[in-house]
């Protein structure tokens, strides 16, 4: 826990990825941006060891890495303020019965860790987590800075792995970009 706390010091910027995967995005920009530091979670085993291993050989210090799910970081989380929460590709749970694992469900609480004027990125491939967020957000005064279906991002940007799958695939990717406004609109 104090490595977390001198990190999370170490950056007046913070981005954190609730759900990072392989961190194929996050080796990239951190590499391009040594100033900001990402926390990363991912409950995968095998992805986040994956993840560790590329940092380490690139020799990031901006990157800190948590494994496990995003539901129990906000238990050490919870005092950090993020100036980005960047959201990438998350499971949309279709089944009625999962519905409580939908990472939509935790808006309030990733609102708490989230600067004013903070920025709330989502990307999916899933058109209903997209129209749910969007309402969701509205209501959580969320200024909606930008909303693009089959959003294809320019060549030279950074792409998570499942980014390029889609892009691959031709599938329609949503892009949705809110400033958090909580505290400015009453």
């Amino acid at each position: 826990m104090s490595s977390l706390v001198q990190f999370i010091r170490n950056f007046d910027h913070l981005i954190l990825d609730p759900m990072s995967g392989s961190g194929t995005l996050w080796i990239n920009f951190a590499r391009k941006n040594t100033n900001i530091g990402i926390i990363a979670i991912e409950k995968r085993f095998k992805r986040a060891v994956r993840f560790f291993e590329k940092a380490s050989q690139s020799n990031l210090t901006n990157i800190f890495i948590i494994r496990g799910i995003f539901e129990d970081s906000f238990l050490i989380l919870n005092h950090v303020k993020f100036n980005v929460i960047y959201i990438a590709f998350p499971d949309p749970w279709p089944k009625e019965r999962w519905s409580k694992h939908r990472f939509y469900n935790y808006l309030d609480k990733f609102q708490k860790i989230l600067k004013p004027g903070g920025k709330l990125i989502l990307k999916t491939d899933n058109l209903q987590t997209a129209i749910t967020t969007f309402k969701k957000l509205i209501e959580r005064n969320f200024l909606i800075l930008k909303l693009i279906f089959n959003y294809i991002e320019p060549l030279k940007s950074l792409r998570t792995d499942f980014e390029k799958l889609f892009i691959k695939k031709r599938s329609p990717i949503i892009s949705l970009v809110a400033k958090n406004c909580a505290g400015f609109l009453k």
